[in-house]
Protein backbone atom coordinates (compact mmCIF):
# COMPACT_ATOMS: atom_id res chain seq x y z
CA UNK A 1 0.00 0.00 0.00
CA UNK A 2 2.70 2.44 0.91
CA UNK A 3 4.02 2.05 -2.63
CA UNK A 4 1.04 2.59 -4.38
CA UNK A 5 0.84 5.92 -2.31
CA UNK A 6 4.69 6.83 -3.11
CA UNK A 7 4.33 5.74 -6.68
CA UNK A 8 0.49 7.98 -6.85
CA UNK A 9 2.56 11.14 -5.21
CA UNK A 10 5.17 10.68 -7.59
CA UNK A 11 2.58 10.61 -10.62
CA UNK A 12 0.85 13.44 -9.25
CA UNK A 13 4.09 15.26 -9.19
CA UNK A 14 5.61 14.90 -12.99
CA UNK A 15 1.57 15.57 -14.36
CA UNK A 16 2.16 18.92 -12.75
CA UNK A 17 5.58 19.80 -14.21
CA UNK A 18 4.66 18.33 -17.49
CA UNK A 19 1.14 20.53 -17.52
CA UNK A 20 3.74 23.34 -16.67
CA UNK A 21 6.35 22.50 -19.01
CA UNK A 22 3.26 22.40 -21.68
CA UNK A 23 2.13 25.89 -21.03
CA UNK A 24 5.20 27.89 -20.54
CA UNK A 25 8.46 27.96 -19.24
CA UNK A 26 9.67 27.44 -16.09
CA UNK A 27 9.88 30.89 -14.52
CA UNK A 28 5.85 30.57 -15.03
CA UNK A 29 6.07 27.66 -13.16
CA UNK A 30 7.74 30.00 -10.46
CA UNK A 31 5.34 32.20 -10.77
CA UNK A 32 2.80 30.56 -9.41
CA UNK A 33 4.68 30.13 -6.01
CA UNK A 34 5.83 33.80 -5.95
CA UNK A 35 3.08 36.00 -7.90
CA UNK A 36 2.58 39.54 -6.33
CA UNK A 37 -0.80 40.39 -7.80
CA UNK A 38 -1.37 43.44 -5.79
CA UNK A 39 -1.74 47.34 -7.18
CA UNK A 40 2.57 47.82 -7.78
CA UNK A 41 2.36 51.18 -7.38
CA UNK A 42 5.61 53.31 -8.49
CA UNK A 43 6.47 55.99 -6.63
CA UNK A 44 9.81 58.38 -7.79
CA UNK A 45 10.69 60.35 -3.72
CA UNK A 46 13.49 63.36 -3.25
CA UNK A 47 16.53 61.74 -1.74
CA UNK A 48 15.95 63.48 1.59
CA UNK A 49 12.95 61.36 2.49
CA UNK A 50 15.17 58.48 2.86
CA UNK A 51 14.08 57.81 6.40
CA UNK A 52 10.55 57.63 6.06
CA UNK A 53 10.66 55.20 3.42
CA UNK A 54 10.83 51.54 5.49
CA UNK A 55 8.00 53.05 7.82
CA UNK A 56 5.76 54.77 5.19
CA UNK A 57 5.83 51.50 2.72
CA UNK A 58 5.25 48.98 5.80
CA UNK A 59 2.45 51.17 7.54
CA UNK A 60 0.75 52.16 3.99
CA UNK A 61 0.67 48.38 2.59
CA UNK A 62 -0.10 47.09 5.88
CA UNK A 63 -3.36 49.41 5.79
CA UNK A 64 -3.70 48.68 2.17
CA UNK A 65 -3.19 44.70 1.88
CA UNK A 66 -3.91 45.11 -1.89
CA UNK A 67 -1.15 47.68 -2.80
CA UNK A 68 2.51 47.20 -3.13
CA UNK A 69 4.93 50.86 -2.75
CA UNK A 70 7.39 50.04 -5.15
CA UNK A 71 9.85 53.93 -4.22
CA UNK A 72 12.87 54.99 -5.87
CA UNK A 73 15.07 57.78 -4.54
CA UNK A 74 16.59 60.49 -6.31
CA UNK A 75 17.09 64.31 -6.12
CA UNK A 76 14.27 65.92 -7.67
CA UNK A 77 15.52 67.53 -10.60
CA UNK A 78 16.24 64.04 -11.84
CA UNK A 79 12.97 63.04 -10.76
CA UNK A 80 11.84 65.18 -13.15
CA UNK A 81 14.22 64.79 -15.92
CA UNK A 82 13.54 61.20 -15.89
CA UNK A 83 9.81 61.93 -15.49
CA UNK A 84 9.74 64.21 -18.76
CA UNK A 85 11.84 61.71 -20.19
CA UNK A 86 8.27 59.24 -20.33
CA UNK A 87 9.18 57.16 -17.07
CA UNK A 88 6.09 55.40 -15.87
CA UNK A 89 4.87 56.90 -12.51
CA UNK A 90 1.96 56.76 -10.38
CA UNK A 91 2.91 59.40 -7.98
CA UNK A 92 6.04 61.87 -6.97
CA UNK A 93 7.21 62.95 -3.61
CA UNK A 94 9.24 66.42 -4.60
CA UNK A 95 11.22 68.83 -2.25
CA UNK A 96 9.83 71.32 -3.82
CA UNK A 97 7.43 72.51 -6.73
CA UNK A 98 9.82 74.51 -8.93
CA UNK A 99 10.65 70.47 -9.73
CA UNK A 100 6.63 69.99 -9.92
CA UNK A 101 5.45 72.79 -12.28
CA UNK A 102 6.60 71.63 -15.35
CA UNK A 103 5.69 68.02 -14.78
CA UNK A 104 1.99 69.41 -14.58
CA UNK A 105 2.21 71.93 -17.35
CA UNK A 106 3.73 68.95 -19.25
CA UNK A 107 0.25 67.31 -18.27
CA UNK A 108 2.21 64.25 -16.54
CA UNK A 109 1.32 65.00 -13.08
CA UNK A 110 -2.91 66.17 -12.30
CA UNK A 111 -3.92 68.83 -11.83
CA UNK A 112 -5.11 69.70 -8.29
CA UNK A 113 -2.99 66.64 -6.77
CA UNK A 114 0.07 68.90 -6.04
CA UNK A 115 -0.51 68.85 -2.01
CA UNK A 116 2.32 70.05 0.85
CA UNK A 117 2.73 66.99 2.89
CA UNK A 118 6.02 68.19 4.85
CA UNK A 119 8.58 70.92 5.46
CA UNK A 120 12.53 71.04 6.30
CA UNK A 121 15.02 73.87 7.11
CA UNK A 122 18.92 74.21 6.04
CA UNK A 123 21.48 73.81 8.73
CA UNK A 124 25.07 73.65 8.97
CA UNK A 125 26.08 70.12 9.26
CA UNK A 126 29.62 68.77 10.65
CA UNK A 127 31.11 65.30 11.37
CA UNK A 128 29.80 64.29 15.15
CA UNK A 129 33.20 64.77 17.15
CA UNK A 130 34.76 67.24 14.83
CA UNK A 131 36.19 69.88 16.47
CA UNK A 132 35.29 73.01 14.39
CA UNK A 133 33.00 75.00 15.59
CA UNK A 134 30.36 76.61 13.45
CA UNK A 135 28.10 79.11 15.07
CA UNK A 136 26.80 81.22 11.54
CA UNK A 137 27.00 80.87 8.13
CA UNK A 138 30.01 83.40 8.32
CA UNK A 139 32.21 81.20 10.18
CA UNK A 140 32.10 79.20 6.69
CA UNK A 141 34.72 81.76 5.67
CA UNK A 142 37.07 80.76 8.20
CA UNK A 143 40.50 79.46 6.93
CA UNK A 144 40.36 75.95 8.93
CA UNK A 145 37.08 75.56 6.88
CA UNK A 146 38.33 74.31 3.69
CA UNK A 147 36.31 72.17 2.73
CA UNK A 148 32.38 72.47 2.11
CA UNK A 149 29.76 69.56 0.96
CA UNK A 150 26.66 71.23 -1.45
CA UNK A 151 24.31 68.87 -3.23
CA UNK A 152 23.74 69.40 -6.84
CA UNK A 153 22.63 73.02 -7.41
CA UNK A 154 21.27 72.56 -10.52
CA UNK A 155 19.13 68.78 -10.09
CA UNK A 156 19.05 68.94 -6.21
CA UNK A 157 16.37 70.81 -4.61
CA UNK A 158 18.62 70.83 -1.38
CA UNK A 159 21.26 72.45 -4.03
CA UNK A 160 18.90 74.76 -5.09
CA UNK A 161 18.15 75.75 -1.35
CA UNK A 162 21.75 76.12 -0.23
CA UNK A 163 22.38 77.89 -3.15
CA UNK A 164 19.96 80.86 -2.57
CA UNK A 165 20.63 80.83 1.29
CA UNK A 166 24.67 81.62 0.28
CA UNK A 167 23.89 83.76 -2.27
CA UNK A 168 21.72 86.28 -0.28
CA UNK A 169 24.04 86.30 2.52
CA UNK A 170 26.58 87.50 0.02
CA UNK A 171 28.55 83.94 0.59
CA UNK A 172 28.13 82.11 -2.86
CA UNK A 173 31.21 83.46 -4.55
CA UNK A 174 33.52 83.91 -1.15
CA UNK A 175 33.05 80.33 -0.70
CA UNK A 176 33.65 79.31 -4.39
CA UNK A 177 36.88 77.90 -4.34
CA UNK A 178 35.79 75.71 -0.50
CA UNK A 179 32.85 74.14 -2.34
CA UNK A 180 32.83 70.66 -2.89
CA UNK A 181 29.41 69.40 -5.43
CA UNK A 182 27.66 65.88 -4.69
CA UNK A 183 25.07 64.30 -6.69
CA UNK A 184 22.56 64.42 -4.18
CA UNK A 185 21.45 64.66 0.02
CA UNK A 186 22.11 60.86 0.36
CA UNK A 187 25.82 61.28 -1.24
CA UNK A 188 26.48 65.00 0.83
CA UNK A 189 25.61 62.93 3.98
CA UNK A 190 27.94 60.13 3.14
CA UNK A 191 31.01 63.16 2.72
CA UNK A 192 29.96 64.67 5.83
CA UNK A 193 30.14 60.75 7.35
CA UNK A 194 33.13 60.06 6.25
CA UNK A 195 35.02 63.41 7.05
CA UNK A 196 35.46 64.16 3.37
CA UNK A 197 34.45 67.83 3.86
CA UNK A 198 34.96 69.81 7.01
CA UNK A 199 31.28 70.91 7.16
CA UNK A 200 28.21 70.91 4.78
CA UNK A 201 24.48 72.79 4.17
CA UNK A 202 22.09 69.90 4.72
CA UNK A 203 18.76 69.99 5.88
CA UNK A 204 17.83 69.65 9.26
CA UNK A 205 16.42 65.94 9.55
CA UNK A 206 19.70 64.87 8.18
CA UNK A 207 21.33 66.02 10.81
CA UNK A 208 19.06 64.83 13.21
CA UNK A 209 19.44 62.50 16.20
CA UNK A 210 22.62 60.97 17.39
CA UNK A 211 23.89 59.66 14.31
CA UNK A 212 27.59 60.65 12.60
CA UNK A 213 26.32 63.93 11.16
CA UNK A 214 25.64 66.45 13.54
CA UNK A 215 23.79 70.24 12.75
CA UNK A 216 25.58 73.05 14.28
CA UNK A 217 24.04 76.29 12.93
CA UNK A 218 20.81 77.15 11.08
CA UNK A 219 20.53 78.94 7.86
CA UNK A 220 18.27 81.86 7.95
CA UNK A 221 15.10 80.68 6.67
CA UNK A 222 14.49 84.26 5.11
CA UNK A 223 17.34 83.40 2.91
CA UNK A 224 15.80 81.13 0.69
CA UNK A 225 12.16 79.89 -0.45
CA UNK A 226 9.91 77.54 1.94
CA UNK A 227 11.40 74.10 1.93
CA UNK A 228 8.34 72.53 1.37
CA UNK A 229 7.76 68.99 0.45
CA UNK A 230 4.83 67.90 -2.36
CA UNK A 231 2.98 64.78 -3.32
CA UNK A 232 1.84 64.95 -6.68
CA UNK A 233 -0.21 61.85 -8.76
CA UNK A 234 0.19 60.89 -11.93
CA UNK A 235 -2.08 61.86 -15.09
CA UNK A 236 -1.60 58.41 -16.31
CA UNK A 237 -2.18 56.08 -13.06
CA UNK A 238 -4.56 53.35 -13.51
CA UNK A 239 -4.72 52.84 -10.25
CA UNK A 240 -7.71 55.08 -8.79
CA UNK A 241 -6.13 54.42 -5.15
CA UNK A 242 -3.17 56.77 -6.01
CA UNK A 243 -5.61 59.81 -6.49
CA UNK A 244 -7.29 59.57 -2.61
CA UNK A 245 -5.95 57.29 -0.28
CA UNK A 246 -2.03 57.65 -0.86
CA UNK A 247 -2.52 61.54 -0.79
CA UNK A 248 -4.59 61.34 2.12
CA UNK A 249 -2.84 59.00 3.52
CA UNK A 250 0.53 61.39 3.69
CA UNK A 251 -0.86 64.14 5.36
CA UNK A 252 -3.10 62.35 7.88
CA UNK A 253 -1.85 61.75 11.16
CA UNK A 254 -0.63 58.48 11.18
CA UNK A 255 1.43 59.61 7.76
CA UNK A 256 2.21 62.74 9.39
CA UNK A 257 3.83 61.38 12.68
CA UNK A 258 6.39 59.27 10.42
CA UNK A 259 7.52 62.55 8.56
CA UNK A 260 7.72 64.04 12.36
CA UNK A 261 9.90 61.33 13.48
CA UNK A 262 12.16 61.64 10.99
CA UNK A 263 13.07 65.10 11.77
CA UNK A 264 11.01 66.92 9.36
CA UNK A 265 8.90 70.26 10.14
CA UNK A 266 5.16 69.21 9.88
CA UNK A 267 2.66 71.78 8.17
CA UNK A 268 -1.04 73.27 9.21
CA UNK A 269 -2.47 70.56 6.50
CA UNK A 270 -6.14 70.88 8.13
Amino acid sequence: MGKRRTWLRSLGTIGLVAALSGCAPIERARSLFDADDRDRLIVFADASLAPIVPMVTSDFEGANPHARLDISLRSSGEIMETLLGGTHFDAVLLGGDTFGVPLVEAGLIKIGTMRPIASNWLVIATPRGSALEVQSPQDLLRAEVERIGIADWERSALGRYAFQSLDNLELWEPLADKRVKTKDERELVKKVRDGDVDAAILYSSSAAGDGPVMGQAPLPEQSHRPIIYYVGISQKTKYSIMRSQFSAYLISQRGQRHFESAGFRMLNLR
